[in-house]
């Protein structure tokens, strides 16, 4: 996605620019120079078909990059005509290429921009090579020394040439250049080195059997371009298909987050809040992809542990005892437990098992500090937290953004990375924009999925699986079933035998125990007594 660029990426953007035209400019002016003394007609003939292949130039799947199959031409030019031949025929096909696939003119010229300087360098290794590989015979080389050379110019041609765009493409996206040249550019090594290959086979045909052999480079580029554009094409069909099929994944998540959503006392719409300001902040931050995604996902799912924790402890107005504390304190490791065997692609379980976790080392559940808490984690802390203060809950009004925003502030080195913060506050106020825009869905039948859920459990439960996570979700919905229970019995007992009786009924449904004794407060001895 193309993000505002940073002030970063629009310098890096201006001085690769710049310097490509102005070398481009260079490059035309020197070579109409030369073709005005005499045109060199099979020149003309190798720009004229590499302009063809530019404008018909495939696309990579999932990224703004093109791949161009006149690498060849463009080897074969510098071999025989030179660097400065070889950029601009570089230079214009990369300008068309882009011209036909992106309205920006920014891309199309730092397309331009990219491949002149990329083939410049490439050009001036290819001299340097045969000038140590042979020095006499360095505008005709022997075949040997004139692959070496090739290899040597195919190599830095591919390296600039990637890692530029790499450069400038996560400057427009905000994410990491060397996992985007990981993932995205690495395997295209292979079109410049078959390129190089098939330039040194022109180069062989050329010298038996004269300049006709350059000939030879325009089927092997349209060879090439049709057995891309069938695997790329298969490719993008597959890429299609797992973006349905995480669609519907993400879908199904977002189901549950809303039953999720539903049971606690959070103020409708809070797991997309959480979601908007974790997001906007892990993007300020320039995380790389795969730690984006899962942290879009966390964000949703952070609370799911709370299904093992009773309704009545979740919803307590008041304080918490040291008991329901740590019940309430179980819930993101119980998370973690209930999303282990989930395949999510990006890393989810981290996330939730550690969004509890403090700066100091005094959260939980495993008391991590500092940078030993997955980044994913300390953004999703931050954000939930934030959304929290501003939210009303049961006991206190929310919190103003500037009473938030100071108590965040107070918490940097304590509860939240320092940095995290610092990059927060500076940016709060979209951040808060972008959370208060979002809109909750209709939660129609929640209550139903939130009963689902819970009749799920019991089932798998019975069937004797999953028997960890699932014991204690069943065992908390039992402790809240009893607790209404005996709630509702004591509203309707005469006497304070029959009371006793029944609290001791209930609690032996909960704990198994031999011998019960109820012990009430005697207001005459002021000690407390077995009652029953």
């Amino acid at each position: 996605m193309i993000k505002p660029l940073t002030r970063a990426g629009k310098a890096t953007f201006a001085v690769v620019n710049v310097a490509g035209t102005l070398l481009y400019a260079w490059a035309v002016s020197s070579v109409v120079a030369e073709q005005a003394a005499g045109p060199s007609w099979s020149y003309l003939a190798l720009l004229a078909a590499a302009m063809a292949l530019g404008w018909a130039s495939i696309k990579l799947p999932g990224i703004n990059s093109l791949i161009s199959v006149s690498d060849a031409l463009v080897f074969s030019s510098v071999m025989f005509f030179g660097p400065v031949h070889g950029a601009l025929i570089a230079g214009t096909e990369g300008f068309l290429a882009t011209r036909r696939h992106s309205s920006r003119l920014l891309s199309a010229f730092s397309s331009l921009s990219v491949l002149t300087m990329s083939t410049l360098a490439a050009g001036g290794v290819y001299l340097k090579t045969l000038a140590w590989t042979a020095p006499q015979r360095v505008s005709a080389p022997d075949p040997v020394s004139a692959f070496v050379a090739l290899g040597a110019m195919a190599l830095t041609h591919y390296l600039i040439n990637s890692w530029l765009v790499a450069i400038l493409t996560a400057a427009a996206r905000r994410t990491s250049a060397w996992r985007l040249w990981k993932d995205s550019y690495v395997w295209t090594s292979v079109s410049f080195f078959a390129g190089a290959a098939a330039a040194g086979l022109a180069y062989v045909l050329v010298r038996a059997a004269g300049i006709a052999g350059l000939a030879v480079t325009v089927p092997i580029a349209a060879f090439t371009y049709a057995a891309y554009r069938v695997y790329l094409g298969r490719v993008e069909e597959q890429n299609r298909r797992i973006a349905a099929m995480n669609e519907v994944h993400l879908q199904t998540i977002q189901a549950l987050a809303m039953a999720i959503d539903a049971k606690g006392q959070s103020s409708p719409g809070h797991l997309l809040r959480v979601q908007a300001y974790a997001v906007g902040l892990a993007e300020l931050y320039r995380v790389d992809e795969t730690v984006l995604e899962g942290i879009r996902a966390a964000a949703l799912l952070h609370d799911v542990g709370k299904i093992a924790v009773p309704d009545y402890i979740i919803n307590k107005p008041g304080r918490l005892t040291p008991a329901e504390r740590k019940k309430v304190q179980s819930y993101p490791a119980f998370g973690a437990e209930i999303l282990r065997d989930v395949a999510f692609p990006y890393p989810v379980v981290p996330f939730i098992r550690h969004h509890r976790e403090r700066w100091d080392g005094s959260g939980y559940p495993d008391g991590l500090a500092g940078e030993a808490i997955p980044l994913g984690a300390r953004i999703l802390s931050l954000a939930d937290a934030a959304d929290a203060m501003m939210s009303a809950r049961s006991w206190r009004e929310p919190l103003e953004p500037e009473e938030a925003l100071r108590a965040i502030r107070d918490q940097a080195g304590k509860s939240f990375d320092p940095k995290l913060v610092k990059l927060f506050c500076a940016h709060f106020e979209e951040l808060h924009a972008a959370a208060c825009s979002v809109q909750p869905p209709a939660a129609h039948g929640l209550e139903e999925i939130s009963a689902g859920l819970r009749e799920h459990a019991e089932a798998l439960y019975r069937a004797g699986v999953e028997r960890g996570v699932l014991e204690d979700i069943v065992a908390t919905r039992r402790e809240a079933i009893a607790m209404w229970d005996l709630a509702r019995d004591l509203g309707s007992s005469v006497g304070l035998e029959e009371t006793l009786k029944i609290v001791i009924a209930r609690l032996r449904r909960l704990v198994d125990f031999d011998t019960g004794v109820v012990y009430l407060f005697d207001d005459d001895s002021r000690l407390i007594v077995p009652a029953y």
